[in-house]
């Protein structure tokens, strides 16, 4: 049986006397939900530690151990073979001395000139930060975050942001492996660039949805996860667990695990979320995200992807804590990208009850995926695929042309290469 470390002493199980931390006695009474399980302790040995009176033992896995050494430890505790008695040879502080800094005098942070994080996203994102990217359903939320991680990894511009190349950790909840795959290879060949061997780290999740604490516990115990500078979640409504996305409580508690990941690691965490059913136009901002408003005040950095009067297109807002503020500024989706698109007016979201054009850019453009064709030939293509009237058509094309999505040579049309 190997021998349990916990804060740096040894605990002699065998001679039912075990040593623990404070921390680790509330931890284990915290886990009650998962008093059945067999834990493992590192190796595959199974080292039962006894917890409270009349508690199921519990084995101690690694990263409940790398968790707890991230705790602060202030007092320990004894089994005497029926419960555990406090250590008195250790004083434990007051309870409103624990885990807090310190009160210091504003000269002390002044005169130290402390140096302002790294920008991960020129003007966006700051290392050690938070973020989170809202959007409707299906507003490309996922492909827009592996855009972001994969422009981070390779140290290329996001959305005409300049990027700081930096090691990367994604959380894919969302989709099968083999759609991911195929994902990034069309993001890496649109982008023509390439991502360093270690460079990108991959955790996929789909069908594991697990509660961020635990998240948490595994990322500070993987050794191949070190050095880490931005994590990705995609979606952050997976890693709830028991949660109430409504109760502000709890997604305050969420968050703070989140944030304390950030310190922990010292990487910048950016997470996806969605919008509240219903039309956005007419909400502010800050107010489409889902759930309780916690969602869209906690984090440092928030971007919402809102509906334009186009198709395809999503006016971005920023809300932006540690950063000058950003106009507002349109994108547009063509397919594997989100690109911005600056002759298009951010004024005109999408209202409510608007009719939605029956066909979008993508339908239309289609025809021209790869050949250039005349009008003529053009519009018989789309009509026979798509059905769009000859006029509907006229009256896209000629969209498309201010747009700048298609450019004309002689008598035939051809896309514009983004």
């Amino acid at each position: 049986m190997s021998a349990l470390l916990l804060n740096g002493k040894l605990c002699p199980s065998s001679e039912g006397v075990a040593v623990a931390s404070e921390a680790l006695q509330q931890l284990y009474f915290d886990l009650g939900a998962i008093e059945q399980t067999a834990l493992l302790q590192p190796g595959g040995n199974s080292t039962k530690v006894p917890i409270g009176k009349g508690r199921t033992p519990f084995s101690l896995p690694e990263a409940v151990e790398r968790e707890l050494r991230h705790l602060l430890v202030r007092k320990t505790c004894v089994w005497d073979g029926r419960q555990w008695t406090p250590d008195d040879s250790q004083p434990l502080p007051d309870k409103s001395e624990q885990q807090l800094p310190k009160p210091i005098d504003l000269h002390d942070p002044l005169a130290a000139n402390l140096p302002t994080p790294p920008e991960l996203i020129e003007g966006i994102l700051h290392q050690g930060s938070k973020m989170v990217i809202g959007g409707g359903s299906k507003s490309f939320k996922t492909w827009n975050l592996l855009d972001l991680a994969l422009s981070v990894a390779a140290g290329v511009p996001w959305w005409e942001f300049a990027t700081t190349k930096a090691r990367v950790l994604y959380i894919n909840f969302e989709l099968q492996d083999a759609f991911f795959n195929s994902r990034v290879k069309s993001l890496l060949t649109e982008k023509e660039c390439t991502v360093d061997e270690t460079q990108f780290m991959y955790w996929g999740l789909r069908g594991h949805a697990a509660a961020f604490k635990n998240l948490k516990a595994e990322i500070l115990a993987a050794t191949n996860l070190s050095d880490l500078t931005l994590i990705v979640v995609d979606p952050i409504y997976k890693g709830l667990g028991d949660r109430d996305e409504n109760k502000a409580g709890d997604i305050a508690s969420l968050l703070n695990e989140i944030e304390s990941l950030a310190v922990a690691t010292g990487a910048a965490v950016v997470f996806g979320h969605h919008f509240s059913k219903g039309n956005q136009a007419g909400k502010e901002a800050i107010d489409r995200v889902s759930g309780s408003g916690v969602f869209a005040r906690d984090p440092d950095t928030i971007l919402t992807m809102t509906r334009h009067k186009d198709e395809d297109a999503y006016v971005v807002d920023t809300i932006l804590r540690n950063f000058p503020p950003i106009e507002p500024f349109v994108v547009r989706w063509g397919h594997p990208l989100m690109m911005r698109d600056r002759k298009l007016d951010p004024k005109d979201l999408k209202k409510a009850n608007a009719p939605q054009e029956k066909y979008s850019d993508e339908q239309i453009l289609a025809s021209l995926d790869s050949r250039e064709m005349t009008t003529t030939d053009w519009q018989k293509d789309a009509g026979n695929r798509i059905g769009i009237s000859s006029s509907g058509f006229n009256i896209r094309r000629r969209r498309l042309e201010e747009h700048g999505l298609i450019t004309q040579n002689g008598k035939k049309w051809r896309r514009v290469s983004k």
